[in-house]
């Protein structure tokens, strides 16, 4: 899938966005996801404030309405506890509905048995990602290897703080 250059949507800090808005900014935005992918959603945790709860029950129609494979999410919760099956479904809306919904997973960041190394920088910064999809058809621990491999090419960091 080609890396997106443009920005997509409108609004301001001072303009609330509606739910026409965001409906039409998300159909944009995956407007290349067809009925042969399936997608997983990366989904940020209860310390993020954020609209989560009104854009996934949405991405998840688009996405059933386009006759996606699969649906899943996972749940980065970084260094943070983890949520409760109650937050869970709140932080995704569950209560407007998400049809389609697979699993929703935990990263689980602090279980080393449970992440792979997936690339490293030459900053000793390593980027990881759970175990349980290193063989999953979406393949995001190898997307994720190639994408830090053309980023480290064409990287301009010269150091990490």
């Amino acid at each position: 899938m080609a890396e997106s250059t443009g920005v997509i949507g409108c609004g301001s800090p001072a303009t609330p966005l509606s739910d026409a808005a965001m409906r039409a900014i998300l159909e944009e935005a995956l407007q290349t996801v067809t009925h042969d992918h399936s997608v997983l959603a990366i989904v940020s945790d209860k310390t993020r404030d954020d609209n989560t709860e009104l854009l996934f029950p949405m991405a998840a129609r688009i996405l059933r309405d386009r006759g996606v494979q699969r649906f899943d999410a996972l749940i980065a919760q970084g260094t943070h506890a983890a949520m409760s099956e109650a937050e869970k479904r709140a932080k995704i809306g569950a209560e407007q509905g998400v049809p389609g919904l697979g699993t929703v997973y935990d990263h689980h960041w602090d279980d080393r048995a449970r992440l792979v190394t997936i690339g490293s920088f030459r900053f000793r910064l390593r980027r990881r990602c759970n175990r349980q999809f290193r063989n999953d058809r979406r393949d995001p621990c190898g997307r994720y290897r190639r994408l830090a491999r053309r980023r480290l090419r064409r990287s301009s960091f010269s150091t990490f703080n």
